[in-house]
């Protein structure tokens, strides 16, 4: 199925690359080699060391943050729970459009014997507590610095979407009968009528943690450690090379790049990823040589952790990457 996604989108694909490849030709445009091979030979290894530690531990975090989202389906071993967040976190990567965010709940779903919808539902709530708990990160950053107003702009219509879904899904699940209404009204439609009644109902079985006023205030509290712990990440790089700025610039960073990653790109974000820290560190007057390396070192360690890690959770299930991508899902 997912191989079939990918030939009906091949344009969507081919447009990332384009945009991926134009990122690349302006991040290496008048580059000065010796500065960046300096750079990159000077790095601070223990630094180094200590983002990958932190790295991990957001990963860890981001698992703990998924679990509370499934306890409405069930309680799961925070282990599993990590295993298939790597899976689909590291499927991000290397696959195009974010196929991650359909492979983990698909295989979580099959492993634990729980409709794949509902799961896919506790995705979007955790992507939308993301975005909602990046608004703190943005309100820090704009009381401490002068943001350009296009950048204000864009934080403010991500955010004003994100809380109206919330809102929408919150007001939907309290008024179970036009929850139902809705239910028998896709129950109509010829052929798949029931198969989207079930879904739709599986669906609000995984929203069903906005039910519990807990658990929201959980996944916020656990959202905003998870970007704290990048702020950590990032500050450590900065660090390996020499780089003492100040204190919000790791702030800075993440508005940037969490805004900037939802232009398409080519899959691992390679060329995009690396504009967006050289354009970030640009408003701290670093040297672009000296930020290109800082782009590479950071974003190529991460993505060889995260890799190796998922790689790791695949050959725990007994699964293999080429399995993954051809999923055939029939959910129930």
């Amino acid at each position: 199925m997912i191989l079939m996604i990918f030939k009906r989108v091949n344009w969507k694909l081919w447009l990332g690359i384009f945009i991926s490849l134009i990122a690349l030709i302006i991040v290496f445009h008048r580059v000065e080699w010796d500065k960046l091979s300096n750079a990159l030979l000077q790095v601070n290894l223990g630094f180094v060391l200590l983002g990958i530690f932190s790295l991990t531990c957001e990963l860890i975090i981001r698992a703990v943050r998924w679990r509370v989202l499934l306890y409405p389906l069930g309680k799961f071993h925070l282990k599993d729970c990590f295993i298939f967040y790597m899976i689909g976190y590291m499927s991000n990567l290397l696959l195009p459009f974010r196929a991650g965010e359909i492979i983990r709940p698909y295989l979580f779903g099959q492993k634990k014997g729980i409709a794949k919808s509902a799961v896919l539902a506790t995705v979007v709530v955790e992507r939308l507590f993301d975005i909602i708990s990046l608004l703190l990160v943005f309100t820090i950053v704009a009381t401490v610095m002068v943001i350009p107003p296009e950048m204000q702009q864009s934080v403010y219509v991500v955010e004003g979407v994100a809380i109206v879904m919330l809102m929408v899904l919150w007001l939907m699940l309290l008024e179970h009968k036009k929850s139902n209404r809705v239910a028998n009204l896709l129950s109509r439609f010829p052929v798949i009528g029931v198969k989207l009644k079930s879904w739709f109902i599986s669906a609000t079985t995984g929203f069903s943690t906005l039910h519990n006023i807990r658990a929201i205030l959980a996944t916020l509290l656990i959202s905003w450690v998870i970007w704290a712990t990048e702020l950590f990440v990032i500050q450590s790089y900065l660090l390996a090379f020499g780089l003492e700025l100040p204190w919000y610039t790791p702030l800075f960073i993440i508005v940037v790049t969490s805004l900037g990653m939802m232009i398409p790109s080519s899959p691992g974000y390679i060329g995009v990823i690396h504009f967006l820290y050289v354009f970030s560190l640009s408003f701290f007057g670093v040297d672009k040589n000296i930020a290109l390396a800082f782009a590479i070192v950071i974003h190529g360690i991460s993505f060889a952790v995260i890799i190796l890690v998922g790689l790791i959770s695949i050959w725990f299930e007994n699964l293999s990457f080429s399995r993954i991508t051809a999923l055939t899902p029939t959910d129930k």
